[in-house]
């Protein structure tokens, strides 16, 4: 009854039905005053050709009806805003949206949210449209300086470190669609920017761009503190080292060749470079010999000849080359040196020794 009253639209029976009445108004008015549309406008414009009357928050409803009516949103200082119905200043802007198609922004809604994290309203209609390109340019413009420094640092990485075309890996692909989409974005506004953001072919998949956006600043400082010439050490590894060296270098090759959220690269730089240091370090540390032992000669005993008298219950003993042969004669006799005694087992007799030098 209220909007009947007001004019501005009708209750049916089961809907209600926005009417022409203020639309038609406020468009002869505009014709005849020409200029922008702003709601201070709007609210004269109620008053004539005589006054209506209304308190503002009643102003408010007949003013929002018009702009969900003929598509306008609400601008101020010529940043998109998302109005509320208690309070609608008057320097406020109304302008007409060229609305995209429905299919068109349900996949720039669907991007938005998988690359920036944004959640817009999926109501298309003129204010959620401004409010949409809004926050998407705001997140572009927020992301750009890294996507592109990260591009930068991804480009410095030695060829060596590579395999294949450094240009053509999924990482360096989505990096580079990433500032490519960004720039896209920061280029446009209004349905012309969902036009072009929801149709543009894109090689990775949204939450692979997300990712690599939302980490491009971790990666790029992670690729500044790397020390390649650490792991170019790994290059010159043999023999024992050989297979280790080879295992931490296809590693970084991977980890820089692969997608974002299947291989996050600054861990898998910094668990390299720790890797390479304590190769590195086994590769230059000499192992030490074993320390052999050699026992003393000891010289062969031999019964001394007939030039030296044993003295009763004595041998007398010394070390020429020939006792060899005597002793191998003789096994049966057991030589204690520590007590310095001789012992003949078959007879059970034992002697005193005594060790002389051969003249």
């Amino acid at each position: 009854q209220i909007a009947e009253a007001l004019k501005i639209g009708l209750m049916g029976g089961t809907h209600f039905q926005l009417g022409q009445h203020w639309k038609t108004h406020f468009e002869k008015e505009h014709a005849k005053a020409g200029g922008a549309i702003s709601v201070g406008k709007l609210r004269e414009w109620q008053n004539a050709p005589k006054p209506m009357g209304l308190p503002a928050e009643v102003q408010n409803v007949v003013i929002l009806a018009f702009a969900a009516q003929t598509n306008r949103a609400f601008y101020q200082h010529g940043a998109a805003i998302t109005p509320g119905l208690e309070k609608l200043e008057n320097d406020l802007e109304l302008r007409e949206e060229k609305l995209p198609t429905e299919g068109v922004w349900k996949t720039a809604l669907e991007r938005a949210s998988h690359i920036f994290g944004l959640t817009p309203s999926p109501l298309l209609n003129a204010a959620n449209l401004a409010k949409f390109c809004g926050d998407t340019r705001a997140a572009a413009a927020v992301a750009a300086p890294k996507a592109g420094a990260l591009v930068k640092q991804l480009r410095s990485v030695p060829p060596a470190f590579i395999s294949g075309d450094p240009t053509k890996t999924p990482r360096m692909e989505t990096a580079v669609e990433a500032v490519s989409t960004l720039n896209l974005i920061t280029q446009h506004d209004g349905a012309v920017l969902v036009e072009q953001f929801g149709t543009v072919p894109l090689s990775a998949t949204p939450t692979a761009i997300g990712t690599s956006l939302s980490s491009a600043e971790t990666i790029t400082a992670g690729l500044q503190g790397m020390s390649w010439d650490i792991l170019d050490g790994l290059h010159s590894a043999t023999g024992e080292h050989a297979a280790t060296a080879q295992s931490i270098l296809t590693g970084v090759s991977e980890a820089l060749a692969s997608y974002e959220q299947a291989n996050p690269l600054k861990t898998r730089l910094h668990d390299a470079q720790k890797a390479a240091v304590a190769l590195l370090k086994a590769m230059a540390t000499k192992p030490t010999p074993p320390v052999v032992i050699t026992p003393p000669d000891v010289p062969p005993i031999v019964v001394v000849p007939p030039s030296v008298t044993p003295a009763q219950d004595e041998v007398v003993l010394v070390m020429p080359a020939e006792c060899s042969a005597l002793l191998a004669k003789h096994k049966d006799v057991s030589l204690d040196l520590a007590a310095g005694t001789l012992t003949i087992p078959a007879t059970g007799r034992t002697f005193k020794l005594r060790i002389v030098t051969q003249s």
